[in-house]
């Protein structure tokens, strides 16, 4: 993980949260335990949007600009730090997380324009090429979309999982904020867009977006209609 990812980072704005980063990441390679990486993952916003950021870039260049770690320099710096990431948790140790029943989680977000929803329209099937921080309590996803005294829009998704695969991780004992009731949708996973409501409140004028999704089998995946989004929502 430190190929292309702490190495990086600039820390000095938070030593003492990156120290205990770096001591999450060593504990995980010292003791093989897999929900150091979570802890990590939750305690700094940074952290996770730079994983983030980085898979949806490399899944670009992979998929679009057809690279390869041998001929891109993005690739070459980036690849096995992700790989890295994304295998630790598929790790066994986090099969006691994995979501098994039927749940509905919620995601709240703040966005400057509808442009970034770009292919979400009633109907669509949605491919996120990156990790997805989603809440079992709707309210607490509303804490997340509030646009205070900007003209941004207040975004709310609604997903609806059915665990056809290892959909998503309930890391909520791992967190740095159990608050949150955090589950964790893992990448890949297909959702079909099943409302998409635009609308403008009454009481304070702001533009507000909701959209429901809900999980697909590989039975009903039809991948020349997917589209892959990057965690934009």
């Amino acid at each position: 993980m430190k190929k292309g990812y702490l190495d990086d980072i600039d820390m000095s704005k938070d030593k003492p949260t990156w120290k205990n980063i770096l001591a999450d990441f060593s504990m995980a390679a010292k003791n093989d335990e897999p929900k150091h990486v979570v802890q990590a993952y939750t305690r700094s916003q940074p952290l996770s949007k730079k994983i983030n950021k980085g898979m949806a870039r490399n899944t670009y260049h992979e998929l679009t600009l057809y690279c390869t770690p041998l001929n891109c320099n993005v690739l070459a710096r980036t690849q096995d730090g992700i790989d890295a990431f994304v295998s630790l948790l598929f790790h066994p140790k986090l099969d006691q997380c994995v979501c098994k029943d039927k749940l509905e989680v919620y995601r709240g977000s703040v966005i400057k324009s509808e442009d970034v929803l770009n292919g979400y329209e009633k109907g669509s099937i949605i491919i996120s090429t990156t990790f997805l921080s989603t809440s079992r309590d709707s309210t607490i996803a509303e804490t997340f979309n509030d646009p205070g005294n900007t003209n941004e829009i207040s975004l709310l998704c609604t997903y609806k999982i059915f665990n056809y695969r290892r959909t998503a991780l309930d890391i909520q004992q791992f967190s740095e904020h159990p608050e949150e009731k955090e589950v964790l949708i893992l990448p890949y996973v297909p959702f079909k867009i099943t409302s998409f409501e635009s609308m403008v409140l009454a009481d304070c004028g702001k533009r507000r977006i909701e959209v429901e999704l809900e999980e697909i089998g590989d039975d009903n995946l039809d991948m020349q209609s997917a589209q892959t989004v990057s965690t934009l929502v």
